[in-house]
């Protein structure tokens, strides 16, 4: 558990580095293929192509490798973080302890999201 904890914080305090090497090795396996087939006689261009066509998506096996790694928890709080949100969509209504108003106020979109549904009460009704 430790030495993956480890290995975690280290790529995540490195994380240029393990994209690098990420990118690298991806050339890597890419040229290695294409150089296995221009030595079974395929042209050069043909080889390229068809070594990528092989592969795969890149980017979808770059994503594989931050799954395992762990990469994905960090890139996900990141992605929350940065995302604008409206003014209070980090917090939830109380429904038992929310000011009348409010309460209306979300009966009434509730109302509102079922097809409009027959509305009953309003703001201004007494109970």
């Amino acid at each position: 558990m430790l030495p993956r904890l480890r290995s975690f914080l280290t790529t995540l305090a490195q994380r240029q580095r393990f994209e690098d090497s990420l990118d690298e090795e991806m050339r890597f396996h890419l040229d290695a293929q294409t150089d296995e087939l221009v030595r079974n006689g395929m042209p050069p261009t043909e080889a390229a192509r068809r070594a990528r066509a092989q592969f795969g998506s890149i980017e979808a096996t770059k994503n594989a490798c931050r799954r395992v790694r762990g990469l994905w928890i960090a890139d996900e709080l990141r992605r929350m973080l940065l995302t604008p949100r409206p003014s209070g969509a980090w917090r939830r209504p109380r429904s038992s302890n929310a000011p009348r108003a409010v309460t209306e106020q979300v009966e009434r979109r509730a109302g509102s999201a079922a097809g409009g549904r027959a509305r009953e009460g309003s703001a201004t009704s007494k109970p």
